[in-house]
Parts: structure tokens; sequence; C-alpha cells
């Protein structure tokens, strides 16, 4: 990975080492993001949930026209709730200049390469304390594992095996170490599954039985791991034909997880119940239910939220990148809706952060936790197709930082990825110089870490950094504004 300089300044495309990436590339990426972190159902075997979720993706990046996103707002008969903030569409200007806007130039030796391992789960990395840990599956034996590199010592090491036939997702951080979810098709668990085949996927696994799945917590400290909810699913809310049935959603955040159920009954067959208990002790600290199904969760502090997504007439003509996020802001507070029509969401620290399923130019809406009216941050602005909408997707939240992905148009019908940054006083988000192809970031005890999709010849795709050793922003707000 190659970084230039150690100042702060504008660049023209020339200079920011700017990776153009075919449209199926730009769309792989949205879907290693959402199906780890927010667990999109349909898109590991479904082909028709892909195709719809890939033409939706193009309908955002202004590559084809806007009958379809129309249409399937109309199929799941969308419209503006109570509570709800009024946007509409923002388009990008129709022609760029050459010379960008602001961008973040990372010291090239404040980055901390995590070494690459065949096998790792791609937007499945957490960070605790100043340990990486990943989800590891052998392309030999099917074995999944939990790997951690001390960033310190530059040393690995196993910390728990999955059982085989079961496949773990949605890794996440508590206090205390981490949970995960495990998913295995409950067909298999009743017959016999194979003592030296590779485990069953999620989509290919859930037969008449359903799918089997629990959630883990493992304590990092002594390495106690505890079973701490688990059941069968069978229903598939989203998708067509080869969807998948629709395993459960996991956050974790502070001492608490939270996680969804199937919860159908009556005139509400999409429901959801979302539960959030102690990660230490597993006792239920709440349960909400929900009459729609949840495609998104997320955990910080005493905070929570969720995006409930209208169900269509059919699991395929729901549309889940068009939600209503809603949030509680503690354990005992009312659930709140905090806008109607949004594609992706992520919590941290005491910010909230949003993707309107409306917004072309890269932007993301942002409320405190404390309260007040949202601010729109306006994405970066980077050379495309001149007309051209950007795509923003992969949030991640920590405490004075928001990060995610844009992906750009470019003339030859492929996309330019970055990696966009934005602290609370900053009147627009800043690009990351240097990346090529950028599909991930996250963050986590002071540290964040992003990975490239395509990295230069000989180095890693990912990498980190603390915080505290990127650049502080120059251009600052009046204080006590967003």
């Amino acid at each position: 990975m190659l970084y230039r300089g150690i100042g702060r300044g504008k660049r023209g495309p020339e200079q920011r080492r700017r990776r153009r990436i075919p449209v199926s590339r730009v769309c792989d990426a949205a879907f290693a993001v959402h199906r780890s972190r927010h667990r999109l159902p349909g898109i590991r075997q479904g082909i028709a949930p892909r195709v719809t979720l890939v033409a939706t993706l193009l309908v955002a990046a202004g590559l084809v026209g806007g009958g379809l996103a129309a249409a399937s707002r109309s199929a799941a008969g969308a419209s503006p709730g109570p509570g709800a903030v009024a946007r509409t569409a923002v388009p990008s200007t129709s022609t760029v200049p050459s010379i960008t806007g602001p961008s973040l130039v990372v010291p090239t030796g404040v980055l901390r390469p995590v070494p690459d391992v065949p096998g790792a789960l791609p937007a499945e990395d957490v960070i605790v304390g100043d340990n990486v840990y990943q989800l590891v599956t052998s392309a030999v034996t099917g074995r999944t594992v939990v790997r951690r590199f001390d960033l310190a010592a530059g040393t690995s090491s196993v910390v728990a095996v999955i059982p085989r036939g079961h496949e773990a997702i949605d890794l996440a951080a508590t206090s205390t170490g981490l949970a995960w979810l495990e998913t295995w098709s409950a067909e298999a668990a009743v017959h016999g599954a194979s003592a030296t085949g590779p485990p069953a996927s999620v989509g290919q696994g859930a037969g008449p039985s359903g799918l089997g799945w629990q959630i883990v917590t493992l304590r990092v400290a002594d390495g106690t791991a505890r079973v701490v909810a688990s059941g069968v699913n069978t229903r598939i809310a989203i998708g067509g034909a080869g969807a998948s049935v629709n395993p459960p959603l996991l956050a974790a955040g502070g001492t608490r997880i939270v996680y969804t159920l199937d919860a159908a009954a009556g005139a509400a067959p999409v429901s959801t119940r979302i539960v959030i208990r102690d990660a230490g002790t597993a006792t239920i600290v709440r349960q909400i239910d929900v009459a729609s199904y949840v495609s998104q969760i997320g955990l910080s502090g005493q905070a929570m939220f969720y995006v409930g997504v209208r169900a269509g007439p059919t699991p395929v003509a729901t549309d889940p990148n068009d939600g209503t996020l809603v949030l509680v802001p503690s354990v005992s507070a009312t659930p709140r809706v905090v806008d109607t029509h949004v594609k992706d969401a992520t919590i941290g620290g005491d910010l909230l952060a949003w993707a309107r399923e409306d917004a072309v130019d890269g932007s993301v809406e942002v409320a405190s936790l404390a309260g007040g009216a949202p601010a729109r941050v306006p994405g970066p602005r980077v050379p495309m197709v001149p007309g051209g909408h950007v795509l923003s997707f992969g949030l991640a939240a920590t405490a004075g930082w928001i990060g995610w992905i844009v992906a750009a148009p470019q003339a030859d019908g492929s996309f330019a990825t970055d990696l966009v940054l934005w602290q609370p006083g900053l009147p627009a988000a800043e690009a990351v110089e240097g990346l090529r192809q950028p599909d991930f970031v996250a963050f986590g005890d002071g540290w964040a870490i992003w990975r490239e999709g395509n990295p230069s010849s000989g180095t890693t795709d990912t990498h980190v950094v603390r915080l505290t050793d990127l650049p502080t922003g120059l251009r600052q707000l009046p204080s006590g504004q967003l």
C-alpha cells in the first residue's frame, strides 16, 4: 500500500491513486459489508435477490433509470411516517472540477498492517484492546476459527474453533470479549452432518427443518465460551427463488448483545422480536416487538437502533435498502422514528449516522444521541462521469468519528471507490489519500481499521491506525455544532 506525503491538501485525480473498478466489484463490496454486518438475507445464494439489489445499486449510482426503485417503493407502499425527517434527493453537479474536495493524508509511519490470512472473511474484523480478531475458514478442511492478531507483538493465535458444520458470522466486540452467530442446517443436525466435509452454508443448508443457530460469547481473559441463545429459523421474509432462510441479526456493544427473532403472527407475517441481553449473565434486559422485518441493528452504550423494512406483497418485492430507522435511546425509552427511507445505518459513541435511500451525492445524515436535529454531512467531491450519482455504503461510527465508503461512476462504466472520514465540526467528509479500492471500515477501542479490495503489490489489504494518529480537522465549525 502506498501512502505519499504527510500533510493535508487538495489533490487532482492523478494524485489520489483511485482505482477504477467494474460495477460488479462495487456491488460485491456492498454485498460483503451487508452480508457480515447487516445480514441482508438471500445474498449468499439467492439469485433473484442479488439481481434485485444489484439493480437497486445501479439505480442509486445513476447508471440505469429509476423505474425499479420507484416500483419497489410503490410495491412496498412506502409513505412518510410520524416523526420522519423529511428530505429530498440532492443530485450531484453535472460536472465536477478536476481538483477534488478536501482529502486526508495518513502518515505512513502510523499505519500497522494486519497480515493476510487465506480464508479470512471480509468485513468481519473487530478490535478489542490492541488485538484484531478475524473469522478465518480453511479452504481445505472447511473449519472456521477465531484468529487474534496482537498489534503490539505482531503475533497471531487461535482463540476459538467453530464446530464442524457451523458457519460463523457477525463477529462483534463486547466489553469483555467477543460475540458471534453460528448457523447450520437443522436438516443436517437431524439426519447427521458429514464429519469431514465442509460446513453447510446458510443458503444451501437450510432444509425442511429450517436453519439452526446459536449466539456464542467469548470472555477473552480466560477463553470461556458460552451459548447465550439458540433456535431454529424457517422464515424467508425477503428474496425470491433461491433465497435463503433469514438468520438472526446480531450486534454487540459494551456489556450487552442484541439479536432478532422471527415473530410472525396474524396480519404481520414478517414481524420481528428484538432481544437485548446482558453479555455476561445472558439475562434478558428488554424485548421489543416490531411489525416488520428488521434488516439492521446496532448498540452503543444504552442506545440501540434498528431499521424496519416495509413488507411488499411478496418477499421478492420487499426492498431491503429502503427502511425506517428507529432509535431506542435507552433500555426504558420509547422507540422513536428518525427517518423513513434508510438504506444503511450505524451507531457508535454518541453518534447515530445513516445513508438515505435517495441520497445520490455520497452524503450521510448524522444525529447526536443526546438529541437535537440531524445534520447532513456532504460527501467528498470526487471525479466521476458528469451527472453521475455517488453511492454510500458500509457506515461505521465511534466517539468523534464516522467513516463510510463512497463509489463514483466513471465514464468507462467502472466505479472508483474512496474511504471517507468525518469528525463533528468539519463541514464535509474527507477522502483518505492513497487507498486502492477500499471496501470496509470499522472502529474499535481507539483504532480505525480498513481494507483495500485491490492493494498495491507486496502489501497487505488490511491496516489499522490509532485515531489519535489521524490528522485532525483544520476547518472547524463553531463549537457545539455537528
